[in-house]
């Protein structure tokens, strides 16, 4: 019986911590008005995470990370999205905010296009 609640308090715990992960996403949508059908979207956590398990950060994250502990705050805002648009996290050579308006994910180094 003790294991069957472990068990449940654990899926609990995963399920709250997912559920606030995903309240990011419509924060970076919002801000640079993500279409439907791009990679953007198609990526969803993965702008900012390396899996969708939310457990690790790319560089873009880390970034967005530092500038949350900077400010003080846990919550994702359209400031904090601004406060790293001109840092190029990936060092792909391609500051975050073109990388956005390119569709691409500015967490993952990924040659220009000619």
């Amino acid at each position: 019986m003790a294991t069957r609640w472990l068990l449940l308090l654990l899926l609990l715990c995963a399920s709250v911590f997912a559920t606030g992960l995903k309240e990011y996403v419509p924060v970076f949508e919002a801000k640079y008005k993500v279409s439907k059908t791009s990679a953007l979207r198609k990526a969803d956590c993965m702008v900012c995470h390396i899996s969708q398990d939310g457990e690790k950060v790319n560089p873009y994250g880390k970034d967005l990370r530092k500038a949350m502990k900077a400010a003080g705050i846990r919550k994702l805002t359209a400031d904090i999205l601004a406060k790293v648009e001109q840092a190029d996290s990936d060092e792909d050579g391609m500051k975050n905010i073109n990388e956005i308006k390119a569709d691409r994910n500015p967490g993952l180094p990924e040659k220009p296009k000619d």
